[in-house]
């Protein structure tokens, strides 16, 4: 085998391995949110393995409530059971304010910094130990509908 040959195998060879490793056992998974009815735009959805060990697959909701879940860079979610938590949070809005100086300006970075976000959803889907959601990959069917309750 000449030298060209060979730089070819070896080639090939980095291709197919790395191509092999794409899958990484993923599979997909479509959902909706729902509050009373209602789909929910911009929730941060996250998939937490029950017994606390592997990853978290998460996805973000869009403005009809759907989200696609992800593993990393990865589309999809290893195959398992989940605790399903919920999260949405206002955005720390303007107050109007103007700094006339660097200190008020300081103060009023400070205080945004440190403002703790106000949660838009009930707080009971918000935590892995509090939770009634949950979800087996892969699902029975899809998309997974999460129907949240005001009341929680």
């Amino acid at each position: 085998m000449n030298r060209r040959s060979l730089l070819r195998v070896i080639v090939l060879g980095v291709l197919l391995t790395g191509f092999v490793g794409c899958g990484k056992g993923l599979t997909s998974v479509e959902g909706v949110v729902n509050l009373d009815g209602k789909p929910v735009d911009r929730a941060a959805v996250s998939f937490i393995p029950e017994g606390g060990s592997g990853q978290s697959p998460s996805g973000t909701t869009g403005p009809d409530g759907k989200f696609t879940l992800t593993t990393g860079n990865d589309k999809g979610a290893p195959k398992g059971n989940y605790k399903v938590v919920v999260t949405k949070t206002e955005a720390l809005a303007s107050s109007g304010q103007t700094a006339s100086n660097p200190q008020d300006m300081a103060a009023m970075m400070k205080k945004a910094m440190t403002a703790k976000p106000k949660s838009l959803l009930p707080p009971v889907y918000g935590k892995a130990t509090s939770t009634p959601l949950t979800c087996t990959v892969p699902p029975p069917s899809q998309p997974v509908v999460f129907d949240l309750k005001s009341g929680g």
